[in-house]
């Protein structure tokens, strides 16, 4: 398989998201080989 470029964007987020729609609440939101997505933080952001 052919390594393929990635392209990130970063948005600014000026209201809280949604715990249903954070990453990691989906089954989908799990990358190949993992066996749940990443852990979230039990503190919240100031």
């Amino acid at each position: 398989m052919e390594d393929m470029p990635c392209q990130l964007t970063f948005f600014q987020l000026t209201s809280e998201i949604p715990e249903d729609e954070a990453y990691g609440s989906r089954p989908t939101d799990i990358f190949q080989n993992q066996v749940s997505a990443l852990p979230k933080s039990k503190t919240k952001a100031r």
